[in-house]
């Protein structure tokens, strides 16, 4: 049966290669005019539309959330399974044993059938590889959280309204500490630019005085700094993000 397979495809190759056209130079110059147009697009989109960039990278804010482009997030969530010293496996081994076995699998699978039912270890090899992806891919969106940025522009609440609209002197972490700091009722105790209550300390300048990380043990608890403090410790009620948008935007105050 796979010798009449073979010559019956023999034959039809022989048939349509007296009807069709050479490789070279007809369809090598087709193939070389496509690629033209689609760079000519890609440098077009570049130079006219540009990427979507986020704003200066900030080497103190703590809460931003690094991540890749979607089409990277299954590979970021692969790292996830080769930590500490295997890490090399999941970045190097595992995608070049990946690519091996694409770059290999026309010599793996030299049948002459095109039908998917007759080339089950293409059909399977593909499948297995986009499941694969897919379900990194999804997880990796799953457990990652959202990056700030993300989060201030689309108008989340933390534990009150809305936050505004992002400032343009503060940062996306900055600004959620803002919010926060609205929101906790901080305002009750301390003054800023003059509003404000009196019972605790005045905060207008104190980003001048302290850094975010004095800011953010500060806030988690007070007494580990100063035994006599009165103000109670934030953590709980709020997390230890969340303390850290605090303490970022505190540190602005100057």
């Amino acid at each position: 049966m796979n010798d009449e397979v073979r010559q019956r495809y023999r034959a039809r190759y022989e048939e349509l290669k007296k009807k069709g056209e050479p490789f070279f130079p007809n369809t090598v110059f087709k193939d070389a005019v496509a690629s033209l147009v689609i760079f000519l697009i890609l440098v077009a989109l570049a130079v006219f539309v540009g990427a979507p960039l986020e704003e200066r990278a900030d080497p103190t804010n703590t809460a931003y959330v690094p991540r890749p482009e979607w089409y990277f997030m299954f590979l970021f969530q692969a790292l996830k399974y080769f930590p500490g010293d295997l890490e090399w496996v999941g970045v190097a081994v595992v995608p070049g044993i990946a690519i091996l076995l694409l770059f290999f699998l026309p010599l793996l699978d030299r049948g002459p059938a095109r039908h998917p039912r007759q080339r089950r270890l293409a059909v399977n090899l593909t499948a297995l590889a986009v499941l694969a992806i897919s379900f990194l891919t999804l997880s990796a969106y799953q457990v990652t959280p959202s990056t700030v940025t993300a989060m201030i522009t689309s108008g989340p609440q933390l534990g009150g309204a809305p936050t505004r609209a992002v400032q343009p002197k503060l940062t996306a972490a900055q600004e959620a500490g803002r919010h926060i700091f609205q929101s906790q009722g901080c305002t009750a105790c301390h003054q800023v630019n003059g509003s404000g209550g009196s019972v605790g300390p005045d905060l207008t300048t104190v980003g001048s005085r302290r850094d975010a990380s004095w800011l953010h043990t500060y806030v988690e608890n007070p007494k580990s700094i100063n035994p006599a403090a009165k103000m109670p410790a934030f953590l709980p009620p709020l997390s230890h993000q969340e303390v850290e948008w605090l303490a970022q935007y505190l540190s602005t105050l100057r």
